[in-house]
């Protein structure tokens, strides 16, 4: 198994340390793993020598250790796929007659394979129609490199949410008149749609305040400069903003699980099925979020959330205000989220994953159990 493993425990590495989890408790198979991320941690400059001298040593560690295997999986980035990633996949097809499947992390790869010059995408798509499988996270994503990857499959991203359902029990329940708790999580950049939030939020509480409907707006993450002073004057100006920083994990589920609405207005159309949108959903949040990338293949307007268009405050705010209003929306919305959730647990994606990688499981694997 080749990917970003060991930690850091985000992104592309927390789904894939546990599918090789995964792997290592179910299957009729030893692992062997290869860790792609360079050393100095993942953004690596392409311009930076050692970067390439890493690169080598992760191709020439996974022909060796792959001579003994029958199957090869490669998960990594868009990028690390279409560079590295391509040349592994060649060398362990055509040379070592290896079956080779490959996961690409992330909702985007079509754009990025599409954005390739000529000369790069016509090997990039020779090397990976070699693959045994080709997946991807999104369908849209499949549905566009359909017509150059015929072996192409979608395989969604996952989160252990059974696990989650089991460590925080049911979602708390909604009533009347209580206060709504907005929630954001992840990186706080204008890329994420924060501005629009903020104004959103504005409009949101001026509205409802006289109405006497109490809204707070908790954000959770990392301040990148370019957000920096319009949330700093957010903050000063607007009641109810909480800036929390980064939260380990266990204690974000938690702060998750006592608020009320999870809002997501990012502007990137490069989204899959972001993790922490999944786990917003495990604990019972209604989740307003924007209709770009995979979002919409995980949000169900009117199911589990309320999808608006990216870079709207108008519709961000009529969302909020629907939701922060109607109490049994609210409720319902929270049924359908924490059902939905399920879709998207470990064990009952990669059992399905498992079985296209033609990998035997001991037995049928349980979800929540972690076997």
């Amino acid at each position: 198994m080749v990917g970003p493993y060991p930690p850091p425990d985000s992104g592309t590495s927390m789904p894939f340390k546990r599918h090789v989890d995964f792997v290592r408790r179910r299957c009729d198979a030893g692992v062997q793993l290869v860790n792609i991320l360079p050393r100095g941690g993942r953004g690596a400059s392409w311009l930076n020598p050692l970067f390439w001298l890493w690169e080598a040593r992760v191709v020439l560690l996974v022909l060796l250790r792959s001579i003994a295997v029958k199957t090869v999986i490669i998960n990594g980035s868009r990028r690390y796929i279409a560079t590295s990633g391509s040349l592994c996949v060649w060398l362990l097809s055509r040379c070592l007659r290896k079956k080779v499947v490959v996961y690409v992390a992330g909702g985007a790869f079509h754009d990025y394979y599409r954005s390739l010059a000529p000369l790069a995408r016509r090997l990039v798509r020779s090397a990976l129609s070699c693959a045994h499988i080709l997946t991807v996270q999104t369908r849209c994503s499949a549905a566009s490199l359909r017509s150059d990857f015929p072996n192409v499959e979608v395989v969604p991203n996952w989160v252990d949410v059974a696990n989650i359902q089991r460590m925080l029990g049911p979602p708390k329940r909604v009533e009347p008149g209580e206060k709504i708790r907005f929630v954001y999580a992840g990186q706080l950049r204008a890329g994420k749609g924060i501005v629009a939030l903020l104004r959103a939020y504005r409009d949101v509480h001026d509205r409802l305040k006289p109405r006497g409907i109490e809204v707070s707006l908790d954000l959770i993450g990392p301040v990148l400069d370019d957000v920096r002073e319009p949330l700093g004057e957010a903050a000063k100006e607007i009641a109810g903003i909480s800036l929390h920083g980064y939260q380990e994990n266990r204690a974000l589920l938690r702060q998750l699980a006592d608020c009320s609405v999870f809002v997501m207005p990012t502007l990137f159309d490069t989204e899959g099925h972001p993790g922490v949108l999944i786990e917003a959903l495990a604990v019972g949040l209604p989740v307003i979020a924007t209709s770009v990338g995979g979002i919409p293949e995980v949000v169900q307007d009117g199911e589990n959330g309320l999808l608006c268009e990216p870079d709207n405050t108008e519709a961000l705010a009529q969302a909020m205000t629907c939701l922060a209003e109607d109490v049994e929306l609210r409720r319902r919305l929270s049924v359908g989220a924490w059902k939905s959730a399920m879709e998207f647990d470990t064990v009952t994606v990669l059992s399905e994953y498992i079985k296209i990688c033609g990998i035997p499981l001991h037995a049928p694997a349980v979800p929540g159990t972690g076997t």
